[in-house]
């Protein structure tokens, strides 16, 4: 997929994603103290973004078919960008910013980085 392609449709992605929805702030939170109900919520979104990448033309990543994901392989792709970011995203105001991004956005970078389409 070209990159502007991909960057429309992560922005797409991003408008689309409702106010309510669990952002790394939230995250960051829920993992040290609900870890349970963040499961559920996590095993929905990576089962969402996997379908989504299955209508998405072309791909934007392409897991190996026989590699099955389970939630705690999202949890640990998730727990890999946000402590990456970092890295991306290095002053206090970039951090600020990244911590209102959407998880699902976030598991779909990790897919991505994880397993690129060649």
């Amino acid at each position: 997929m070209n990159i502007k392609k991909r960057w429309l449709y992560i922005g797409l992605v991003a408008v689309m994603s409702p106010a309510s929805a669990l952002n790394v702030g939230g995250y960051t939170q829920a993992r040290e103290t609900d870890i349970e109900r963040l499961k559920v919520y996590i095993s929905g979104v990576g089962s969402g973004v996997k379908a989504a990448n299955s209508l998405a033309e072309p791909a934007l990543y392409c897991q190996p078919n026989e590699l099955s994901l389970k939630t705690d392989n999202y949890l640990s792709i998730i727990d890999n960008q946000i402590r990456d970011s970092k890295a991306l995203y290095p002053s206090p105001e970039e951090q600020e910013d990244f911590q209102k991004v959407p998880v699902s956005l976030v598991l779909t970078w990790g897919f991505m980085r994880e397993f690129p389409c060649r």
